[in-house]
């Protein structure tokens, strides 16, 4: 019975004369045909939207121009080991000890940490 099916199947998909490949690119054409439809889609509706609204200009405030930039020296400058005391030593300690096992997915009491020390 099972080979009877198979016959069947064979001859089936022989009478269709639909060969995989061909199946292959028509499933791709339309995908990209789609996929470019869509870009065109987009595109029309930003158009769209910047005729109703008009131009797309951001309006800095002059003030968060003359913001100071975070720099990372200064910030390193400023909680430098020297400076710190003995409870921020601490804090800072377990807080590294405890990113560091939780990447390493064990507990805090199941790792050692001989030396912490800034690399860069």
């Amino acid at each position: 019975m099972f080979f009877e099916n198979a016959q069947t199947a064979a001859a089936a998909e022989a009478s269709s004369g639909m060969d995989p490949l061909v199946v292959m690119i028509v499933g791709m054409a339309v995908v990209f045909l789609g996929l470019i439809i869509l870009i065109g889609v987009v595109k029309l509706v930003s158009l769209i939207y910047r005729a109703v609204v008009g131009k797309s200009e951001v309006n800095i405030p002059a003030t968060a121009l003359n913001q100071p930039v975070y720099s990372p020296s200064k910030a390193a400058r400023e909680l430098a080991p020297s400076q710190l005391t003995d409870e921020q030593r601490r804090e800072t300690v377990a807080a590294i000890s405890a990113a560091i096992a939780e990447a390493m997915g064990k507990p805090v009491s199941g790792i050692r940490i001989r030396s912490i020390r800034k690399i860069g």
